[in-house]
């Protein structure tokens, strides 16, 4: 059976501390089924079967190279020759407009999020939030309000356009 070599480069990625997309370098990489499969091995009544030989799962972790301080990690699966984006740490930033009020931008990027996670009653909800919170912002209502209540008195702001 041939043996499968993952190699691994710089990537660029968002930067929380650094708050902008940045070169990542790999500082680690873990195959982690060979250990399992060592475990199965040695003690098959207490660890069950061992994972398919076309199977390996693979730890990534990246270190931004501009603040040195902001890590990145990868849950990556490799079945046969297929490899597979796993899991995410943290979740990728969105870049979303600029026009979109910075108070509430965090919300509508959840929504993007949500959506092409597949998850759409989720993104709903933060699309809602998004709205109602730029209109509590715009109204100035503050305490217990529903989403209606805040909905109105934020029309109640907005003038009317051709009233003749």
């Amino acid at each position: 059976m041939p043996l499968f070599t993952l190699i691994v480069g710089n990537i660029k990625v968002f930067c929380e501390s650094c708050d902008a997309r940045e070169t990542f370098a790999p500082i680690q990489l873990s195959e982690m089924t060979d250990s399992v499969r060592k475990r199965c091995h040695s003690e098959p009544a207490r660890w069950g079967q061992e994972p398919p030989p076309n199977l390996q799962l693979y730890s990534l972790t990246y270190q931004c190279q501009r603040c040195e301080r902001f890590f990145s990690s990868f849950l990556v699966r490799r079945e046969d020759w297929r490899l597979i984006l796993e899991g995410r740490s943290p979740l990728e930033h969105i870049e979303v407009a600029n026009f979109l009020p910075r108070a509430e931008r965090d919300y509508f990027r959840d929504a993007l999020i949500a959506i092409h996670a597949g998850k759409t009653l989720a993104a709903l909800f933060y699309l809602r939030t998004f709205i109602e919170q730029f209109a509590r912002r715009q109204t100035g209502k503050a305490g217990r309000a529903t989403g209606d209540e805040i909905m109105e008195a934020y029309n109640d702001l907005i003038p009317l356009l051709n009233a003749t």
